[in-house]
This record gives C-alpha cells, structure tokens and sequence, in this order.
C-alpha cells in the first residue's frame, strides 16, 4: 500500500471508533451482532474517502493545463492562458480575447474552458459567451501533453472536433515559466 492508502485507514479507522463509540453508548439493543456491523461501517467509510479523492483526479487533470503556453505559428507567437477559475484566454500580437471578461467589435464576453481527460485525445471546450444575448460559441479542441511542460493543441473551428493532430488543425505550446 501506498502511503496515501495507509493515511486513508488510519483516518478511516478513528472515525470509526469515534463512531462505535456513539453507537454503542447510544444503542438501545445490546445483542447486535458487532461483525456485520463492523464490515458495513468499514464499506461505508471506504466509499466516503474515495469519493473525494476520485473529484481530486479530476481538478488534478484540470491544474496541468492551468497557466500561460506560448506557441508559434507562421512566425507569429501567441499565448493561450488557462486560470484556476475556469477562465481562458488567447493573446496574439498584443491582443487578448477571451478570460472573465473581454471587448470584441463592440460587444462585452467572456471566454471559459471544459476539459474532458476521459476521451482520447483530451477533449478542450472553448466557449466563448456574449453576455448581452446569452450567445454562446465553442471551439472544439483536442489536446496531448508530450510532457508536463509542452502540449500539443489542435483547435476545430468549423463547429467540428479534430480527430487527430496534423500541420493544418495543431501547435504546440510550451509552458511559460
């Protein structure tokens, strides 16, 4: 086991004498059969620790896309910022799109992201939002990290998700640090 399961069954274990202790001091029968008791408790505790540990994975996979990743495309260098909150923007030549709020021919939006890590690819949702009509757009993207620190992105923008990564649809953005 490792040391993480280890902390579990110690923490799983106090709570479940802090808890047969209530009970037992609480319990009206005295002729209850202590062992069935034991294993539902044991279960019981078991699924309220993974519970939380499996939500865990999920905002895990989502922090390693947080931060900013510069990429090159055609000569020009972009960035594609991703935040802890939910937000994401881009920013070419100076111009940033997108984040809790940005000013676009006129019109007020903001730009977050979803991440599906249980398709492959990891499936990246882009949806841009208009707040005065509720309007809302999204890029279907993919993504592959070669390592902690350099992704490859593929953006579809004709409402269609890419499949595979290729020169026309993809870059790789690396980590800013």
């Amino acid at each position: 086991m490792n040391s993480a399961t280890i902390e579990i069954n110690k923490a799983a274990n106090k709570v479940y004498k802090f808890i047969a202790t209530l009970r037992d001091g609480y319990a009206p029968y005295t002729n209850r059969c202590k062992t069935s008791d034991t294993n539902i408790m044991k279960k019981f505790l078991i699924v309220l620790f993974i519970i939380p540990l499996l939500s865990m994975t999920v905002e895990n996979d989502k922090a390693k896309f947080i931060g900013k990743w510069i990429g090159e495309d055609k000569k020009d260098i972009g960035y594609l910022y991703f935040d802890s909150e939910g937000f994401a923007y881009f920013e070419i030549q100076g111009e940033k799109m997108g984040g809790k709020e940005f000013v676009k021919n006129g019109k007020k939006g903001s730009m977050t992201y979803e991440i599906n890590n249980e398709a492959k690819p990891t499936q990246v949702d882009l949806i841009v939002t208009i707040f005065a009509t509720k309007e809302q757009k999204k890029l279907l993207c993919i993504s592959n990290f070669i390592d902690d620190d350099t992704m490859e992105f593929a953006i579809g923008f004709e409402g269609i998700r890419p499949t595979e990564f290729d020169s026309g649809n993809s870059l790789i953005f690396k980590r800013q640090k």
